[in-house]
Parts: C-alpha cells; sequence; structure tokens
C-alpha cells in the first residue's frame, strides 16, 4: 500500500511539473491586431486563445465582422466590447498565470452595450461568446466598468467639445489622477502622465489611441474629469513623430506640457511640438491652429536618435 502511495504520488509531481513546463512553453509575440492596439494596455500576447486560435491572423479573420463596432460604434459598446473582445482573442502574455479569460461581467457589460447595435447591423451575439462560460471572478480579466460604459463626451476627435457637466476643473485644489480609464492607449507609442492643464502636477493621462495612422489621436483624460470621454484631444490623423523621439515637457514655459516628437521634413529631420493649449492640443477643432506648433532650436538632425520620454531635449 504504501508502495502504490508513493508510486501515486511521483505521478502527480510528474503530471505538476509536465504542466507548468507546458504553461512556460507558450511563446510571448508582439500584439499585432490593429483593432486591439489602441485598446489594450499591454504589448505582448500569447497563444493559442482560449477559443483555439494558433496566432493572431487566425483571431484576426474571426473578428472582423465586429471590427466596425469598435472602430466606430457608440460609445457603450464600441469600448465594452473592445475590452472583451481584445482580451479574448488576444490574450495577455502572463507566465505566471498562463491565458486568462475575461471574467462574465466583462462578457455581460459588452452584449448589454451591443445588442441593439448588432441587432441594427444584422449581426448576431455568437455562442462561442456566451457569458455563462465565463468565470464569476477570480483568475479572469474584470471589465473596469461593472455598468455599460457611459456615452463619451467626444465620440472622435472630429467633433471635440468639452462636457462642462462632466469635468469643472478646481485649481483651488490639485486634481487627482484618474485610474478607470478603459482606453489604455497604444503602448507602442506615447503613454504617459503630463500636466496639459497647467495645475503644477503631472495628473492627466494622456495616449494615442485609433485603429490605425488616419484615425488615431493624442488624447488625455484630465485629473479631476469623470466618464470616458475625449475632453482633451490632437486632430485626428496627427504626426506621432519617429518611434522613441516623442515626449511630453513644457517647452515653451506656459506651465502645459507639449507633446514633442522628431519628424522628418525633405532631407532633413527637426523636433517640433503640438502646443498645448487651454482646452485641447493645436490643430485641432477646438484650439485650430498647427499641429507643428513650434521647432525646437539646435534640435536637427534628430533622426535614429531616441529621447528620453519624460525629459525630452535637455
Amino acid at each position: 500500500m504504501r508502495f502504490a502511495i508513493i508510486l501515486q504520488t511521483i505521478f502527480l509531481l510528474v503530471v505538476v511539473h509536465g504542466a507548468k513546463i507546458e504553461k512556460h512553453k507558450r511563446n510571448c509575440d508582439p500584439l499585432e491586431i490593429p483593432l486591439c492596439k489602441g485598446l489594450l494596455t499591454y504589448s505582448l500576447v500569447t497563444y493559442p486563445n482560449l477559443l483555439g486560435h494558433k496566432d493572431q491572423k487566425e483571431a484576426w479573420k474571426e473578428i472582423l465582422d465586429y471590427r466596425k463596432l469598435i472602430s466606430d460604434g457608440s460609445g457603450k459598446c464600441r469600448v465594452a466590447l473592445g475590452h472583451f473582445l481584445c482580451h479574448l482573442y488576444a490574450p495577455q502574455c502572463t507566465i505566471s498565470e498562463g491565458v486568462l479569460p475575461p471574467c462574465r461581467d466583462s462578457c455581460t457589460n459588452a452584449h448589454d452595450s451591443c445588442i441593439k447595435e448588432l441587432s441594427r447591423r444584422n449581426l448576431a451575439w455568437p455562442k462561442t461568446w456566451k457569458c455563462e462560460g465565463f468565470p464569476d471572478a477570480g483568475l479572469c480579466v474584470e471589465t473596469l466598468s461593472a455598468s455599460p460604459v457611459p456615452e463619451p463626451t467626444m465620440n472622435d476627435a472630429v467633433n471635440e467639445t468639452i462636457n462642462t457637466d462632466e469635468y469643472q476643473p478646481n485649481h483651488s485644489a490639485l486634481l487627482r489622477r484618474r485610474y478607470d480609464v478603459l482606453e489604455g492607449g497604444n503602448t507602442e507609442l506615447y503613454v504617459g502622465w503630463a500636466d496639459v492643464q497647467g495645475q503644477g502636477a503631472a495628473n492627466d493621462y494622456c495616449r494615442v489611441v485609433g485603429v490605425d495612422s488616419n484615425s488615431r489621436f493624442l488624447a488625455c483624460s484630465l485629473a479631476g474629469s469623470k466618464g470616458q470621454g475625449h475632453e482633451y484631444v490632437s486632430e485626428r490623423g496627427f504626426d506621432v513623430g519617429l518611434p522613441g523621439s516623442w515626449f511630453m515637457r513644457d517647452m515653451d514655459n506656459d506651465g502645459r506640457d507639449d507633446y514633442c516628437r522628431c519628424i522628418i521634413s525633405g532631407t532633413s529631420s527637426r523636433v517640433t511640438c503640438m502646443k498645448a493649449g487651454k482646452s485641447s492640443f493645436q490643430g485641432s477643432m477646438k484650439e485650430r491652429g498647427s499641429q507643428y506648433s513650434f521647432d525646437l532650436p539646435d534640435s536637427s538632425p534628430c533622426a535614429g536618435k531616441r529621447l528620453n520620454p519624460v525629459l525630452g531635449m535637455r
């Protein structure tokens, strides 16, 4: 009997050890699904996912019919469905916990937010997205809002308005950072804390959002604001600059952090800044002007140089 118990123990150890090895065999690949690049806060994904897709190409083909709901649907559906689908089809590479499924509340949030739009587009909620099949809690990715995400104060960077009912700055006290922002931004582009309000503290969360170069824009979730709207933005399709050259810093001494980056102009390159205005960046419909507000002196040539994302040029 003792010998049998010892053999059983050895077998269990081998199985557990084998499971750990199998989990660690997963490869981490850079996120390439365009739809998810501006929605996820991570940049490395792992496959196969929970639906059996072997790579991002397979996963992307299956969600093509629903991409319009995420790229240009209503605020409620766009963010909720994007959060749910991207975590399901492009799971984060986590060595310690393997593949994490979305939690059930993430699924129900997306379902309730999108069911009317799905019907209008003659699309059905797939059986593979059945919310009852996802865990209630534990090792899963929770939604950042248990209820449907409120309509954004601005649907895109072309229609820029500030919802004054939601955001009323009070500079008599330091406005606090927000950690409930759903659109984390594209981690391969600029993401960071800055001070575009001029309150003397880098408490505004700024990041590049959008699916491609024609639709992406810089959006800052302002400290002290509410909702998931884009209160402070650049123009749509703005010039992000050369990789590794972008930073945000007050370069014109007006108290607000400007967005600066290296750009190529003809045969030369230079660092040019998009000025942070009172309500948006220059070049936007709110502030007008040009996104190339002013050039930094002695910044040419800058191509091929990596600038400090916080300190920039010194």
